[in-house]
């Protein structure tokens, strides 16, 4: 909820809101990431849209706490992920050398924040025109600024052999994995609208993507339900998980959802 301050304040829950598995690592000592085995070459050159729950260690962090990413060459790469120190959300897309890179004016989480909130990241493309962005924070548009910009016609162009991460970025290595707790994880392939976010957000209430009117544009899906990376979009890649480097199975223990 975007209020006329700095930052967005997510609500107290006084009960748990999900009903599904995630996963977690033991101590949050070091990052978590999920390769998601696939590079979504061909998500990204068309509007698409992003939605997951995210429960960070503290709000606000240094190194930042990414949501996904990955880049294929200097001119070519997919970025979403906090701020450092403040934890605004820099939304960024490079295709064929051109670049789009916006920033949410408002703080999206308080420092010291651990709750549960939810995040979607839209992507329209203006045929003829350039692709802009807009970050959703519990349901909620959040106003933001940009400050480079992609042609669609650049954009449809991107490439990309590369995978994506989830819960960090991949640029030849693991950067700015997240500190914390991800669940209900998804790539849509089309621009999202404001009723589509909010249905997929669901009054802060976990709901099986998969039964909703969005569910036909669902091209990845993960909700660790399975312990084992199972993607139940249309694009049916299994993910695997890591820790610093080692087997995230053998570290983590999944549990009830918050």
């Amino acid at each position: 909820m975007l209020g006329l301050g700095n930052s967005i304040i997510a609500p107290i829950l006084s009960e748990d809101p999900y009903s599904n598995d995630y996963y977690y690592t033991g101590t949050h000592a070091t990052n978590t990431f999920v390769d998601t085995n696939s590079a979504m070459q061909s998500l990204f050159r068309s509007n698409w849209s992003f939605s997951g729950w995210f429960k960070w260690d503290d709000g606000q962090t240094n190194p930042p706490n990414a949501l996904f990413g990955m880049k294929h060459d200097s001119n070519n790469q997919v970025f979403v992920s906090t701020t450092k120190n403040d934890s605004k959300i820099y939304v960024n897309q490079k295709a064929n050398g051109d670049d789009h890179f916006a920033t949410t004016d408002a703080v999206c989480w308080s420092d010291g924040a651990t709750g549960w909130v939810h995040v979607a990241v839209v992507m329209s493309m203006d045929p003829g025109g350039n692709i802009s962005s807009t970050v959703y924070i519990d349901g909620s548009a959040v106003a933001s600024t940009t400050t480079a910009t992609c042609t669609t016609s650049n954009a449809g162009s991107f490439t990309s052999t590369q995978s994506m991460y989830i819960g960090g970025m991949y640029s030849g290595g693991v950067m700015e994995g997240l500190r914390g707790d991800m669940d209900d994880i998804a790539f849509h392939s089309k621009a999202l609208s404001a009723s589509e976010v909010s249905e997929i957000y669901n009054g802060g209430v976990s709901v099986d993507l998969t039964k909703i009117s969005t569910s036909g544009d669902l091209v990845h899906y993960y909700t660790f339900n399975g312990q084992d990376g199972a993607d139940s979009g249309s694009g049916e890649s299994t993910a695997t998980f890591a820790e610093e480097g080692h087997s995230f199975n053998a570290h983590s223990t999944p549990t009830e959802a918050p």
